[in-house]
């Protein structure tokens, strides 16, 4: 150990520190918490499978010993880059689900405790009343200070375990971190909470893995603006002005994948990306399987290879016929290989073999833009993608997806 560094003990609490730091600070150890288990003792990672109050325990310790205000410690998310979070002692907090969520005035001004700046600074001067309105819905929160929306369906970040989605409920908590702050009038209405979606037993059985449950896209990444949960779907949205598309984090290669959807609105033009890379047109660059209302009598000229349940472009499927606006449809999308099958509502509209489909041209074999080989005479670059992402490929609003789980399946010999 360097000549800098001292450890230090009170009673089982063991700590060190260096002679080099000008500032109070401590290298903490494993020894004097309360944890149990793999996590003992002293676990300050809310990641790590430990129980939440144990690990709250554990900061009570940490801050007791080395006399610090417990209410003073702030908690960051650890991220490899350069990015630099100043907490100033003008800065309060508020935790929602036990969460720090909220930042209260700083430098900054009132927002995300996520180290993002505010979308607008709206606090009052020192010494004034400030009035904050927030709303919690799922994984989403809406503040508004003194009239002012500061953030309107920001996803919210569990900074106690990064990578997890947050929590569905827990403690609201007042944080003063050294800052003079007064409350007062606070009140709540408590939301009918959502119900969480689970594998039913055979599903479970069988390996498949629950991609959306209701409340979270914890497991989804680009456009979560106007993919939003509600209500235990994902409502395709409009009003809060994003843009792009809706992808899974992982990728996949073989797999079936179960989900439901429903049309809000007449003439809804939608599609499931499979294989895909993320930002580029799925229909081309992947495969994009057909979601659409295709009885809609704008679309009175669509294509067959345009239909609901076609791989675009590639493999039409059998023409469905859809209940009425508002109805559950229920659909399968089995990849295997080369081979592509589609079942809607119990009924099987596509079954076929992409690379037969284009007797292997994926891309037209001189070059050009012209593929005779393809059913919309398109070259298809990402046709033949072993695996890519799944994506939400939104077209505009008026369609709601829920129960979303895939099962992966072991990669399939193709024939080339």
């Amino acid at each position: 150990m360097h000549p800098s560094m001292h450890r230090n003990e009170r009673g089982s609490f063991v700590y060190y520190t260096c002679d080099r730091l000008p500032v109070r600070h401590a290298f903490t150890t494993k020894f004097g918490g309360v944890s149990r288990g793999d996590c003992e003792s002293l676990n300050l990672g809310f990641n790590r499978g430990d129980e939440r109050e144990n690990v709250l325990e554990n900061y009570r310790i940490l801050a007791e010993q080395l006399g610090m205000d417990e209410g003073r410690i702030t908690m960051t998310k650890q991220i490899h880059d350069t990015q630099i979070s100043v907490v100033t002692e003008g800065e309060a907090g508020m935790a929602v689900r036990s969460m720090p969520l909220i930042r209260l005035g700083g430098a900054a001004g009132t927002g995300l405790a996520d180290g993002k700046a505010a979308r607008t600074v709206a606090d009052n001067a020192p010494g004034t009343w400030n009035t904050l309105y927030v709303k919690i819905v799922d994984d989403r929160i809406t503040l508004v200070e003194n009239g002012v929306k500061v953030a309107e369906n920001a996803v919210m970040t569990n900074l106690c375990a990064p990578g997890e989605p947050v929590y569905a409920q827990g403690r609201i908590e007042l944080a003063g971190q050294g800052a003079p702050v007064a409350f007062r009038n606070l009140w709540i209405n408590e939301l009918p909470s959502t119900p969480v979606f689970s594998l039913p037993a055979d599903e479970a059985a069988a390996g498949y893995e629950v991609l959306f449950d209701g409340r979270s896209l914890h497991k989804w990444t680009g456009n979560t603006t106007n993919y939003v949960p509600l209500n235990g779907t994902i409502d395709v949205t409009a009003q809060y002005g994003g843009s792009g598309n809706l992808y899974t984090k992982k990728e996949y290669g073989d797999f079936v994948l179960r989900f439901e959807f429903a049309f809000d609105r007449e003439g809804v033009n939608n599609g499931i990306g499979i294989r895909t890379p993320m930002g580029v047109d799925a229909a081309y660059h992947g495969m994009e399987i057909q979601v659409l209302d295709h009885d809609a009598p704008i679309y009175k000229n669509l294509r067959v290879y345009q239909q609901h349940g076609s791989v675009y472009g590639i493999i039409p499927a059998k023409r469905v016929k859809f209940p009425s606006l508002g109805t559950w449809n229920v659909e399968e999308i089995r990849a295997v290989g080369d081979r592509i099958t589609v079942t809607v509502n119990g009924e099987v509209i596509l079954d076929g073999d992409i690379r037969q489909a284009c007797q292997g041209h994926n891309v037209a074999p001189d070059g050009g833009k012209n593929n005779p080989y393809t059913v919309d005479h398109k070259n298809h670059p990402g046709l033949f993608n072993a695996s890519g992402h799944i994506g939400l490929l939104g077209h505009g609003a008026g369609i709601k997806f829920r129960n979303i789980r895939i099962k992966e399946l072991p990669a399939a010999k193709t024939k080339k």
